[in-house]
């Protein structure tokens, strides 16, 4: 995939991507960083479509979103898709390990780009990183 390429899926879905980036810095300050992973789809009739639960276990919670998106996929109803959820990674200048937000974009065309931000508690409120962005496997269109 080429750069033109990702930047017509950021381009096509910056609205999703707001919209599901704005619900999980809501829900990092609102529970304190903790977050439940979710999905968002946009339907062929351009409707948002919200998949998750609020499950202790993340994995779970993920697997739901992801197993109702695909169903809405699979039966030709969604045309773009956002998962989200919580990962950690490592600094390569000092070992540390930052939590981070993971957002997955893709389209029924089954191009996929994976945005990553850290964010972390500081003394007085949250502190959040630059949104990285990569080529990503595609988790709900993979289905076709």
């Amino acid at each position: 995939m080429n750069k033109q390429h990702i930047q017509k899926l950021l381009e096509s879905t910056q609205e999703l991507f707001l919209t599901t980036h704005k619900h999980v810095v809501d829900e990092i300050v609102k529970r304190n960083g903790y977050f439940f992973p979710f999905g968002i789809g946009v339907s062929t009739d351009a409707e948002y479509i919200v998949a998750g639960i609020e499950n202790p276990d993340p994995v779970q919670a993920l697997s739901f979103a992801i197993q109702a998106l695909k169903d809405f996929a699979r039966r030709g109803k969604l045309i773009a898709a956002a998962t989200c959820f919580a990962g950690k990674i490592q600094m390569p200048q000092n070992d540390d390990l930052l939590d981070v937000i993971i957002i997955v974009l893709e389209n029924s065309t089954k191009t996929a780009i994976k945005c990553c931000r850290t964010y972390r508690k500081t003394a007085s409120n949250w502190e959040f990183g630059a949104v990285t962005y990569k080529v990503g496997e595609p988790i709900i269109f993979d289905c076709l």
